[in-house]
């Protein structure tokens, strides 16, 4: 699926998606996650995606981060955080910020 100029490939699984990071680590150029799933949270999702590709940038979304939650995301490695709701124009906005930043973004909230 091909927006806002980018290649999406779609998981409803957090642990197929990383299955396949793990299979192709540089077949991918950012990762957009929920922080809730099943599974296997966002936040843990980035922990494993850091320990096989650390420098790809990572998009957490979510409807509600406890102080707690956006310390784990940013211990993670999560590099934005986009509040619910929000469009996909918001997620490739901070997508393709942090991939023309050079990967590196904030996990300030956005």
């Amino acid at each position: 699926m091909a927006l806002y100029g980018c290649d999406a490939i779609t998981f409803s699984d957090p642990r197929d998606a990383l299955l396949a990071i793990t299979a192709d680590p540089t077949g991918f150029d950012a990762l957009i996650t929920d922080h809730t799933m099943p599974g296997l949270s966002g936040v843990e999702l980035a922990l494993h995606v850091r320990d096989i590709r650390p420098g790809l940038p990572i998009v957490l979304t979510s409807g509600f981060l406890t102080p707690d939650n956006r310390r784990s995301a940013e211990v993670a490695g999560v590099d934005t955080i986009v509040p619910k709701p929000c469009s996909m124009e918001d997620l490739a906005t901070a997508a393709l910020a942090l991939l023309a930043d050079g990967g590196r973004g904030s996990t300030a909230p956005a």
